[in-house]
């Protein structure tokens, strides 16, 4: 346990994920300090167990203990992640001054009551009057399925938590004809519902320091089978949409899935989904210490220009993977113009990824840089099942912590997919300044792939500079435990 303590005064952490004996394993606890970003704070952290606390990344603070800037951090303690703290700048999340009082519209916190009807129809109001923004106050809202509107944000203020109902009735499930049942199951994500649903919405978004709750790992527990197949935020056919600021916690699948959606930013958001612990065998990878509970983080599908900026993760599945699924009405579409950078993560599985749902024509232009990485088991994937071409792909100064193995660029086939004879394929990938501190964390399963699938399905033009390998320059593949193909071909290394 640590304690902080900034100007000489003790903070309290938020503790996410309680443990409960209902549950039936140990979970892994997430201990949170959201605080106002000050350059002149001084800060001091101590642990119960009187070990030295490390800051990660390292903030360069000054020997007063000040941080010189805004931003994610992960506290650890003999090599455990034994908090975080989230330092916002002064003036993010301030609710605008012409936005709308929630409790003017009826919609009002901690009534033991849902407030679904009543959120629904005052986002329908304020869109109909030309747009604007509806602002909730401190306090909890219980609400079932919330439909976004054009022209119209949400903005939940410090200490507003939107809570998801566990009623199943009030998050409706997609209407039939929307899902492709002709394709492989491993095709189609699990997911049926949302909490938040923006549906070919125009000029929205979530705004504010609050939080958005889809209590994932209690419908999980309550839904085994056939499972909630819930999603935190779900967006269709979208322009210009914002996420600013906001914690959306506990997705029961996938967190964020953004499909064919265009000019969408996030900017200091934080994703908080349960990572499950070693040993919780519904969800235990073969042959890995690895769990996952398909809780993604922010996944841009059939999507462009999408930016991700300056925000956290800590999920259970994979943390930016990038997809072309042709899910919705099995429309397919190129992926394009995706950055990720200056962000924190942790993830029990991939970290940066393309895949690996890959069906459509191309995706490409795709930016990951200045990330750093707390603990994954795999850095970066690119795995290309399903047809689609990846192509002008980088990967730049990425700093990793701890993980199981640095990449793997792969042509592989599907799973379920008898007689497969379309498959993908990769053409240009620069991986530049990637440093990992300590890899093969597992003891196993640390190589790392670049294969191709066949002459016509092949990895072509992969640039690999500046590797740093468990303190050691890699310069060549022969240097590392790698596995490649006579399909993989321009292989560049310095």
């Amino acid at each position: 346990m640590i304690t902080a303590f900034r100007n000489g005064q003790p903070l309290a952490f938020e503790q996410h994920w309680q443990p409960e004996p209902a549950f039936g394993y140990q979970r892994i606890p997430v201990r949170t300090i959201q605080a106002r970003h000050s350059p002149t704070d001084s800060w001091r952290f101590t642990s119960e167990s009187g070990a030295s606390v490390t800051i990660y990344p390292d903030p360069h603070a000054d020997s007063a203990g000040a941080f010189p800037r805004a931003g994610h951090y992960a506290l650890l303690v003999e090599d455990r992640v034994e908090g975080y703290l989230f330092l916002d700048s002064p003036d993010a999340g301030a609710r605008p001054a012409d936005a709308f009082d929630g409790a003017s519209f009826g919609v009002r916190p901690d009534t033991g009551q849902p407030v679904t009807e009543a959120l629904n129809a005052a986002l329908e109001k304020i869109s109909a009057r030309g747009g604007g923004t509806l602002a909730l106050g401190p306090g909890r809202y219980e609400t079932g399925t919330v439909r976004m509107q054009s022209r119209t944000y949400l903005h939940l203020s410090a200490g507003a938590v939107l809570h998801a109902t566990l009623d199943l009735d009030a998050h409706p499930l997609d209407e039939p004809g929307i899902w492709p049942e002709n394709l492989p199951r491993s095709l189609i994500p699990g997911t049926r519902r949302r909490l938040i649903y923006f549906h070919q919405v125009e000029d929205s978004g979530l705004l504010g320091p609050g939080v958005v709750c889809g209590r994932g790992s209690e419908m999980r527990r309550l839904y085994p089978g056939p499972r909630a197949m819930m999603q935190l935020v779900r967006a269709v056919d979208c322009r210009r949409l914002r996420f600013e600021g906001v914690t959306l916690r506990d997705s029961e699948f996938w967190n964020t899935h953004l499909l064919h959606c265009e000019d969408v930013s996030f900017r200091g958001v934080r994703l908080l989904n349960e990572i499950p612990p070693p040993g919780w065998e519904t969800y235990r990878r073969p042959n890995s210490k690895s769990v996952w509970n398909n809780a993604d983080g922010i996944n841009p599908d059939s999507s462009r220009r999408v930016t991700v900026e300056g925000c956290f993760f800590h999920t259970g599945d994979d943390c930016v993977p990038i997809k072309n699924t042709g899910c919705f009405r099995d429309r397919l579409a190129d992926v394009s113009d995706i950055t990720v950078r200056d962000c924190l993560m942790r993830t029990s599985t991939t970290a940066l990824k393309i895949g690996t749902e890959t069906r459509g024509g191309r995706i490409g232009a795709v930016r990951f840089e200045d990330i750093h990485i707390v603990e994954t088991s795999r850095v970066i994937g690119l795995d290309m099942k399903d047809g689609a071409e990846a192509h002008d792909v980088s990967f730049k100064r990425i700093h990793v912590r701890r993980c199981n193995r640095p990449f793997d660029l792969w042509v592989i086939p599907r799973e379920d997919q008898a007689g497969q004879t379309l498959f993908s394929k990769i053409r240009g990938v620069t991986i530049e300044d990637l440093h990992i501190e300590r890899s093969a964390t597992e003891g196993a399963n640390q190589t790392s792939h670049i294969l191709g699938r066949a002459a016509e399905f092949d990895v072509r033009d992969v640039a690999i500079r500046g590797l740093v390998l468990d303190g050691r320059p890699v310069r060549s593949y022969a240097e590392m435990d790698l596995e490649t193909n006579q399909w993989a071909s321009n292989l560049r290394w310095s």
